[in-house]
């Protein structure tokens, strides 16, 4: 290695969810965006959260971790949006995963 950080090529599932106001036009704009960085929308999921007058937007799609990163940063710096994460899916499912384990300690 001369130094450099090495990029992170590998294309992996990546979960996005979006906390917005419900307005006209968001799902258009949230396509945009994704389009303009080459990537496929997998699945798509809207619906009210438990904040009121706040909804949440769940969208799949598959990219590199250098674009689903621009994605975020252009959908925050462009769309009226309350927060924005993105999790990849194995870290998604480790989370699920200790979230059923708990740590008994004896209290003797």
């Amino acid at each position: 290695m001369n130094g450099t950080r090495m990029e992170n090529n590998e294309t992996k599932l990546y979960t996005v969810i979006i906390y917005t106001q419900n307005q006209t036009g968001l799902l258009q704009q949230f396509t945009n965006i994704f389009t303009r960085h080459n990537l496929d929308i997998w699945s798509l999921f809207a619906s009210p959260s438990a904040i009121p007058g706040c909804h949440k937007l769940t969208i799949e799609t598959r990219a590199t971790e250098q674009k689903i990163v621009l994605a975020v940063k252009q959908i925050e710096k462009k769309i009226e949006v309350i927060r924005t994460f993105f999790y990849a899916d194995e870290d998604l499912l480790a989370e699920r995963d200790n979230a059923g384990k708990l740590d008994i300690v004896d209290q003797d």
